[in-house]
Order: C-alpha cells, then sequence, then structure tokens
C-alpha cells in the first residue's frame, strides 16, 4: 500500500501492476409475473323489457318501411310521364317552365352532359421512413493548442508539504536505479548518494531533465510537480517513463528537437511505455512543437491514471498525433475498502477490512472525488497500443 496510513479510504493492492479493468455488465434474469387472459371479459346489457315503449318502437320501424316502399311505386311513373312530355315540347322550342328558365345558359341548346370525373387512383401509402440510426458520439479529439494549461503546483515538492512519510521531502528523479536529484528523506541517510548519469542531467531552476542521445531502461519520478519538462535532444530510447503525483502534481511537458522512443522494442515490464499515475492530482501529458515521441504498450501505449483533469494529454501546434484520439478511459483497476450503505467499514472472514475492485468513473461515489482514466484510443474505443507524436510535415 503506498499510502500513508491516515488516508483511509485508499487502499490499492497491487495498484502498481493494476492490470486492465474488465467491462462489467449488468444483465439481470427475471420474468414477469403479470396474469395471463385467454379473452378480455365481456359486459352483457341488460335484455331489453318488453314494456309498452318497446312494442311501440318496433312498430313504428315497421310503418315507415312501407310508406317508403309506396312513395317509390308512385314517384317511378309519374317522373317517366313528366319526361316524356318535357322532351315532345322541349323538340318544338316550347318552354313548359318559362323562357327565362330554358334559356338562362344562353342558348337554346341543351346543355352539355358534363363528362364524369374519373375516379382518383388511391394515392399509394408512403412507405414509412427507416428510422435514422443514432449518431455515435465521436471521441473527443487530441487538443491541439497554441499555449498549454496553466496548471497549479509547477515545482517539485521541496518542502515536503505532500510527503507521506513525514520525515522530509520526498521529491525525487531516478534513472535506471540511479537518483540524480532526490529530497531530504533520501538524502539524510548516511548511506545516501546522488549519482551523475551520462546523457541525463537536471536544471533546477527550470526544472527540466534534460536527454542527449540517452539509451537506457527506465527513468522514475515522484513530487516533481506539474512543471517537469524533459528536454530531448538528438535521439534517445528507454522502456519506460513512470512518473507520480501525489495528490500534488505529476505532469511531463515533452520539449527539445530530438525523438524519444519508449517501449519500442517490448522492454517495458509496466505493459506502457508512459505512464502517469497521477494519484488524485490534476496532472497531464504535454508535447511541445517541435518534440518526437513514439510510445508504445501491450496493455497501452500511454496510461495517465486517476487525473483530476477531464483533458489530460495536450499538444502544442503544429505536433499532431497518429494512433488514435485522446480520451477518458477506465484502463486499470483500483481497490477501496468496502463499506455498507451506512458507510460502516466491511471486513472479510479473517477480520480484515474488506476491499473491493472499482474503475476510476467510479471513484466519484467511493470517495467524492471526480477521477480519470485518460490515454489515447483507438477507432474501437480501446487503448491504443502505439502512439507517435510528431510535428506536422
Amino acid at each position: 500500500m503506498r499510502r500513508n496510513k491516515d488516508d483511509e479510504y485508499r487502499f490499492d493492492p497491487g495498484l502498481e501492476f493494476g492490470g486492465r479493468a474488465g467491462e462489467y455488465t449488468y444483465a439481470p434474469e427475471y420474468e414477469s409475473k403479470c396474469p395471463e387472459y385467454s379473452e378480455p371479459p365481456v359486459f352483457r346489457e341488460r335484455a331489453p323489457e318488453f314494456d309498452g315503449d318497446a312494442v311501440i318502437i318496433q312498430k313504428s320501424k315497421a310503418v315507415k318501411s312501407r310508406h317508403e316502399i309506396k312513395k317509390k311505386l308512385l314517384f317511378i311513373p309519374m317522373a317517366s310521364v313528366i319526361a316524356v312530355i318535357s322532351l315532345l315540347f322541349a323538340s318544338m322550342n316550347v318552354d313548359l317552365l318559362g323562357k327565362d328558365f330554358l334559356m338562362a345558359s344562353g342558348s337554346s341548346s341543351p346543355a352539355t352532359p358534363t363528362t364524369p370525373t374519373t375516379p382518383t387512383t388511391p394515392t399509394t401509402p408512403t412507405t414509412p421512413t427507416t428510422p435514422t440510426t443514432p449518431t455515435t458520439p465521436s471521441t473527443p479529439s487530441t487538443p491541439t493548442v497554441s499555449a498549454f494549461p496553466v496548471l497549479p503546483n509547477l515545482d517539485p515538492d521541496f518542502a515536503g508539504k505532500y510527503a507521506w512519510s513525514g520525515a522530509g521531502s520526498e521529491e525525487y528523479i531516478c534513472i535506471d536505479g540511479a537518483y540524480i536529484l532526490a529530497g531530504t528523506v533520501y538524502t539524510d541517510m548516511s548511506s545516501f548518494k546522488l549519482k551523475t548519469v551520462e546523457g541525463a542531467s537536471y536544471d533546477k531552476a527550470t526544472n527540466t531533465l534534460t536527454l542527449t542521445n540517452f539509451y537506457g531502461t527506465y527513468i522514475d519520478t515522484n513530487l516533481m510537480g506539474n512543471g517537469f519538462k524533459i528536454e530531448l535532444v538528438g535521439d534517445s530510447d528507454l522502456a519506460y517513463i513512470r512518473l507520480w503525483g501525489a495528490m500534488y502534481g505529476g505532469s511531463v511537458t515533452f520539449t527539445g528537437s530530438g525523438t524519444l522512443k519508449l517501449n519500442s522494442n517490448g522492454r517495458s515490464s509496466l505493459g506502457a511505455g508512459l505512464w502517469l499515475e497521477c494519484e488524485e492530482s490534476p496532472s497531464a501529458v504535454m508535447i511541445d512543437e517541435s518534440a518526437t515521441v513514439e510510445i508504445y504498450g501491450s496493455t497501452a501505449a500511454i496510461i495517465i491514471s486517476r487525473t483530476t483533469l477531464p483533458t489530460a494529454i495536450y499538444m502544442k501546434s503544429p505536433i499532431t498525433v497518429t494512433g488514435g484520439e485522446c480520451a477518458a478511459c477506465d484502463i486499470l483497476s483500483y481497490y477501496v475498502y468496502a463499506k455498507d450503505e451506512n458507510g460502516n467499514q466491511l471486513y472479510d472472514e479473517n477480520g480484515d477490512p474488506a476491499v473491493k475492485e472499482v474503475k476510476a468513473s467510479e471513484m466519484k461515489d467511493e470517495i467524492g472525488m471526480e477521477l480519470y482514466d485518460y490515454t489515447v484510443v483507438d477507432e474501437n474505443g480501446e487503448p491504443s497500443k502505439a502512439v507517435i507524436f510528431k510535428p506536422a510535415s
């Protein structure tokens, strides 16, 4: 456990090797218990009563039907007689109903019968429009900026305010086991000695580590602040770089016109070429406009774990990235103390505090802090295993 003993809400066994978090799928199995009916209920009307009103109603309907038949029998012969007489007198240009009626149209000729309108062909029902497939939200693109964001805590924690031991400051730069910078918690030990490493030098005034045609295994830093820079001169190659933020700052800015390759030949023991262990700090990766950085990994090329920044990779124009786009992505599994619904600590069968596995996106519910795992993702939304930052050609 890398936390101090007073930090009760973070228990991170195996945090350093973490591993990919699995995809959790909630798929409850249950059946609906709704009752089934073979048919809907039938409501029957009350049978009619055979009283006087009912008989009158039935009788009046029969009388009405007979009268209608009689009207039709009388009307048909009368209409035929009138039609014959009208045609006879009309042939002699005699208007039985009055001249005005006959000449109303301005002509003695009978009006041409109107051609029956051809029935309109029924409109073919419009085929329902196929519902539009919802657009998948685009993955946030890597921010290309003209200036990097201003982050807090730029300098290393020389004062030891964020040291866990309480015995002195804990900032350091360790290159292949050799400390070229170390806080007082180390330097106060009589057996401890700072060392020099060929091809690597640190400038305390600018908080810059310069690599000149350097070939090595790893660089490990702690509490170097968010203003820590690695200047690239010539071509350098490492298995990995890891930075610890410890609730303070563990950012890195790559500057210079050189090239750096991280884990290009699979030497990293971390599964990543660049790993920021932000530890609830506002830490990020920044690539200056002239630097070239190639990063590879078996789990992910870049892992930025538990940063408080929703965007944690920045490139200064005209830097471009190949390998995908930047996004928050649950990469690792973390462990926190397990508590019941009332906030009481749970214990396992051995009486030890129980822990449970969570992802970065679930941390807010556990510790009340919004945290992110951040990386470069491929077209499938998975962490990319090969990422190259370089100036646009």
